[in-house]
């Protein structure tokens, strides 16, 4: 029997490098947009606070107007 299939052994460490880097990606995005949404959450807090409204309430009000 005649085994036509390429051989792709050497992409090994490649396709390991790219999936490394892509986690590493992943992790740091989710990162920053973790950081980005507490620092909006913190900016709002005292706002919301003197407003009485619930966390709810405040952040729909914000979406609405906007």
């Amino acid at each position: 029997m005649n085994n036509m299939a390429p051989d792709l052994s050497g992409l090994d460490p490649f396709i390991n490098a790219f999936i490394a880097v892509a986690v590493v990606g992943a992790l740091i995005s989710l990162v920053v947009i973790g950081q980005e949404l507490s620092a909006f959450v913190a900016t709002n807090h005292r706002a919301r606070l003197a407003r009485r409204e619930s966390i709810p309430t405040y952040y729909r009000r914000l979406l609405v107007s906007h």
